[in-house]
């Protein structure tokens, strides 16, 4: 068995717009939830643990991009979008249909990409509730720093 990584916690709070920038997207980004859909998760759901995992999906990148919405494509302007949840960091954060986990009612990552997933379920101290199939060798970091 190999070594557990240190625990790092990925937060979305980390990647604040400067308010200017905040309230241009708030006008121009399309809004997909309204509050009741995210007041309805909040009471029925618990918050969940997850780390970034990129042992299947092999991506080149650091991490995945933070998305205002749950929409592949509505990523998240902050940090000029470089704002990530590193590969091996754990996130927390509410189980969203489709395959969303919603962070601090402001951030989204999706839980799969290209059908492979990249976040697995983690107990409370960060350690995988189950590891990839036939792998111990999670989380993987690309070597180049970008991001998916």
């Amino acid at each position: 068995s190999s070594p557990l990584p240190s625990l790092r916690r990925a937060s979305p709070e980390a990647c604040a717009m400067p308010a200017p920038l905040a309230a241009a997207v708030a006008k121009e980004a399309p809004i997909v939830l309204d509050g009741a859909d995210i007041l309805r998760a909040e009471l029925e759901l618990a918050e969940e643990m997850y780390i970034v995992d990129n042992s299947e999906l092999q991506a080149k990148g650091r991490g995945i991009k933070f998305r205002l919405s749950p929409n592949l494509d509505d990523l998240d302007p902050s940090a000029g979008g470089l704002c990530v949840a590193k590969f091996g960091d754990v996130v927390q954060g509410l189980s969203f249909p489709e395959g969303w986990l919603m962070m601090n009612r402001k951030r989204f990552l999706p839980k799969h990409l290209r059908g492979t997933p990249i976040l697995r379920r983690a107990r409370a101290d960060g350690r995988p509730l189950e590891g990839p199939p036939g792998g111990e060798g999670w989380p993987a970091a690309a070597a180049d720093g970008s991001a998916a």
